[in-house]
């Protein structure tokens, strides 16, 4: 797995200090119904382009201040963004965030380049991988995101990449609560109980806001889409120019 998607609009609850019970993590996950006809999404897995993941980070940066719902929770990724920046052309940079095993404890993170035209492993809650494909409408066409099988066809039926386990030979949905409560009872142990690590309390830089106004931070490494609206700009400007040069010259000849 390359990356995995939650939105901000399906986690339906918090963790406080304190034990956490199944039914707490049931909670923060527990919306929908799978094929199985049981409680909760199931986790599927998808394929994105490398341009589609990078579309993902420009939905967050630029829809999450429209709309808190669409803010976008993404593990495996950092990306930078700059808020002033035109809507849609706001991500400056992005990158994988991958693991080295040093030793059987100790891990190192590095980042590395995504390829526009490679094909990447992404989880999402079905719901949210469903909505993905959303964002193209939403955002009048200037993004496209379309989530693809492993061969890179285009998905049909997300039922169809739902991500199984299989446990004395029966066969169940991974939803989205269970490998949540999975991922926490992995945590290293005190007295038989997980504990959450303190590296959950500290920031991860993820995420990285540029605040920048100047007109270079702003107008710089423009994408397809703020060229596009740079040239509607640019086309505009120069009708306007060439309206207000034919209407001097009318009223020279009038003279």
């Amino acid at each position: 797995m390359d990356a995995a998607i939650v939105p901000a609009g399906t986690i339906r609850d918090s963790f406080f200090q304190g034990d956490i019970t199944v039914t707490d993590a049931f909670r923060v996950s527990s919306l929908g119904i799978g094929a199985d006809k049981m409680p909760g999404y199931p986790l599927i897995s998808i394929y994105l382009t490398g341009k589609e993941l990078k579309a993902v980070c420009e939905v967050d940066a630029s829809v999450t201040p429209l709309m808190n719902e669409a803010q976008l929770f993404i593990s495996g990724m950092q990306y930078t963004f700059n808020p002033n920046r035109l809507i849609f052309n706001k991500v400056i940079d992005s990158n994988l965030v991958k693991t080295h095993k040093l030793t059987d404890v100790i891990t190192k993170e590095y980042l590395e380049e995504i390829q526009d035209d490679k094909l990447y492993r992404v989880v999402a809650g079905l719901y949210s991988a469903q909505m993905l494909s959303v964002v193209g409408e939403k955002s009048f066409g200037l993004l496209k995101i379309e989530p693809k099988t492993r061969d890179g066809l285009p998905v049909t039926d997300y039922e169809n990449e739902i991500i199984y386990e299989y446990k004395g030979g029966i066969k169940s949905e991974v939803k989205e609560w269970y490998a949540l409560v999975s991922y926490l009872k992995s945590f290293d142990k005190v007295d038989g109980i997980s504990e959450i690590p303190a590296y959950y309390q500290e920031i991860q830089g993820r995420k990285n806001v540029e605040d920048e106004h100047s007109i270079a931070a702003i107008l710089s490494s423009p994408n397809h889409i703020a060229f596009m609206l740079y040239g509607i700009i640019l086309v505009l400007v120069a009708i306007i120019v060439l309206i207000v040069r034919l209407l001097l010259r009318l009223r020279k000849k009038r003279r």
